[in-house]
C-alpha cells in the first residue's frame, strides 16, 4: 500500500512536472514497499534525501537503497520540495516542518501526512494559521495536506513557532520527540534510586534514552568500571553524549546507536540495567520488554546481574524465570516494580 504522503502524486492532485528535482523528507518510516512506488506515484528514489534518526526505520530504508541519514547532513542545500510524515510528537512535527520551510526553495511544494488520531488535524490547523494551504485530502484515517513555500519567510515568525529545548534538573536538556522530554521519567527514577549502589563491573544501559540512568550511575557509583549506552533514537543518544561529556574521565564510556530488538550485541557485561519500552506507537507491545530481557540474559557474564523497572501490571516475571538462574523483586509500589535477576 502506498505511503500516504505520496497520495497527492498518485491521485493526480499535483502536476506531473512537480516531481522533478530533489526532495528532502522527514519522518518516513520503514514501509519500504510503500516507498518503492512506480515513478508515476512519487519522485524517483534517487531524488529523495531522508532524515530518519529512529534506527528501526533507518535500517530498512538504508537497505532499500535510499539516501538516508540520522541527521540533516544536507544543511545549506536548497531542495525542490519537502515531504513530512507526522509522528505522535507535536513539537517534533513542528521542528521538522520548519526545517523544511528553511530548505525548500520559494514556491517549492511541501506535503504533510499523518494519522487523524495522532494529531494530524491539529497540525493542519497550526500550519493553516501561519501559512496558506494549497490543498488537502483525507483517506484511510489519514490527513494529507500541501502548500507552497512563501517567497519571503518571516524570521521572527519562524522563531516564534520553534518549540523550545527543555532544560531541567542540574544540567539535563531534551528536545521534542524524545522519550521523557522535559522531565525525568518516574520509572527510571525509581530504578536508579533502588540500584545505583548495586551496579558493578562493566555495565550496559539498554534503551539509554538521553542518558539519565547512566549519568546517575556515574555520579553515585564507584564500582562501575565501564559503561556502554545502547539507544535507537540518534537524537536522544547525542543528548546522552552531551550529558556525560564531563563524566568520561571517571571511567570508559561508549555510545551505540543500536536497535536492540533487531541488531545483535557482541559485548558481555557484569551488569545490565534497563527501563524497557512497552509500546509500539500507541499500542502496548510486551514483546519489546521480553526482547530486552532475552538480550540481557544472552549478554551477561556468568553470575552477572540484571536490573529492570516496569509498570507494576506488566508480567515479566515468567520471562525472567525462563532466562535467568534466579530473580527477585527489589522494590514495588502502586505504579512500578524493580526486578533483579542473576545469570
Amino acid at each position: 500500500m502506498i505511503m500516504s504522503v505520496f497520495l497527492p502524486f498518485e491521485l493526480g492532485f499535483i502536476p506531473e512536472n512537480t516531481k522533478t528535482g530533489d526532495w528532502l523528507a522527514y519522518g518516513l518510516g520503514d514501509n519500504s514497499s510503500g516507498l518503492n512506488m512506480p515513478a508515476s506515484a512519487m519522485p524517483a528514489k534517487s531524488q529523495v534525501a531522508l532524515v530518519q534518526p529512529w534506527r528501526p526505520f533507518y535500517l530498512p530504508l538504508k537497505q532499500a537503497g535510499f539516501d538516508v541519514s540520522p541527521v540533516n547532513q544536507w544543511q545549506g542545500r536548497e531542495f525542490t520540495g519537502g515531504l513530512l510524515n507526522l509522528s505522535k510528537h507535536k513539537g517534533l512535527n513542528h521542528n521538522n516542518f520548519l526545517a523544511l520551510l528553511k530548505q525548500v526553495k520559494p514556491n517549492g511544494l511541501i506535503i504533510v501526512s499523518g494519522e487523524k488520531s495522532a494529531g494530524a488535524q491539529s497540525m493542519l490547523k497550526w500550519v493553516n494559521r501561519n501559512f496558506d494551504l494549497q490543498g488537502k485530502l483525507t483517506k484511510n484515517h489519514k490527513v494529507i495536506f500541501w502548500l507552497r513555500v512563501p517567497e519571503h519567510l518571516d524570521a521572527e515568525l519562524l522563531s516564534s513557532l520553534t518549540p523550545p529545548v527543555q532544560t531541567f534538573g542540574e544540567h539535563y536538556q531534551t528536545s521534542p520527540g524524545m522519550f521523557s522530554h522535559g522531565r525525568v521519567d518516574q520509572g527510571s527514577q525509581v530504578l536508579i534510586e533502588t540500584v545505583k549502589h548495586l551496579v558493578s563491573g562493566k555495565t550496559a544501559d539498554l534503551g539509554a534514552g538521553w542518558g539519565y540512568l547512566s549519568v546517575e550511575i556515574v555520579k553515585n557509583n564507584n564500582i562501575c568500571q565501564a559503561l556502554d549506552l545502547y539507544e535507537a533514537d540518534f537524537d536522544a543518544l547525542e543528548n546522552a553524549r552531551r550529558h556525560l561529556k564531563n563524566e568520561s574521565g571517571r571511567l570508559p564510556i561508549q555510545f551505540f546507536w543500536h536497535d536492540i530488538v533487531r541488531e545483535p550485541i557482541t559485548n558481555h557485561y557484569d551488569t545490565i540495567i534497563t527501563n524497557p519500552p512497552f509500546h509500539n506507537g500507541r499500542d502496548q507491545d510486551l514483546a519489546l520488554g521480553q526482547r530486552f530481557i532475552a538480550v540481557a540474559a544472552s549478554r551477561l557474564k556468568l553470575g552477572g546481574q540484571f536490573f529492570l523497572v516496569a509498570n507494576r501490571h506488566l508480567p515479566y516475571e515468567k520471562h525472567l524465570k525462563q532466562s535467568f538462574a534466579a530473580f527477585m523483586t527489589l522494590y514495588e509500589d502502586r505504579a512500578f516494580k524493580v526486578l533483579a535477576a542473576k545469570r
